[in-house]
């Protein structure tokens, strides 16, 4: 009685084993379904919805450091005009008391060149009368001498 009881557990432990290990079998199966679909679902849905949120991740950080360079970039360019407002503000007054040097100096120019030509206009009227006295001198001499030379002449002439 005792044997049967323990052979109708144990046939009754096997029974319910064969029951355990079909289920656990199904039970894989089912776990190994759910990977598949859960991978599945991870490579068709979630996969792209990260590597976009990758990609505009990487997207926004390019953006936001050209945004950073950009920045940068207005910041010396507002500071280069600046300095070349300043730096053209210089220029001009330098341009404008340079040209006040530079008129400055014409008008000395101009009145040295003035007194130049006085003075040359005085050396010229100074050398045309020297050159006339003396042509009016050469003149009068060469006709004094043949003056002289004719009296001569008539002299002998006569005397002849």
């Amino acid at each position: 009685n005792n044997i049967k009881h323990l052979t109708l557990e144990r046939d009754n432990l096997l029974q319910r084993r064969d029951v355990l290990e079909e289920r656990n079998k199904k039970l894989q199966a089912q776990n190994e379904l759910q990977q598949y679909t859960h991978e599945y679902t991870m490579n068709l849905f979630f996969a792209p919805v990260l590597r976009h949120t990758l990609n505009l991740q990487q997207t926004s950080e390019h953006q936001h450091s050209i945004i950073v360079d950009l920045t940068s970039i207005v910041r010396d360019l507002h500071e280069s005009l600046e300095n070349r407002e300043t730096d053209l503000d210089t220029q001009i007054v330098f341009a404008h008391a340079q040209s006040k040097v530079h008129e400055m100096e014409r008008v000395s120019l101009m009145q040295s060149m003035e007194v130049q030509l006085q003075q040359l206009e005085e050396e010229a009227v100074g050398a045309v009368n020297a050159v006339a006295t003396a042509s009016g001198k050469l003149e009068f001499e060469r006709k004094s001498e043949e003056q002289t030379r004719w009296n001569e002449y008539v002299s002998q002439v006569e005397s002849i």
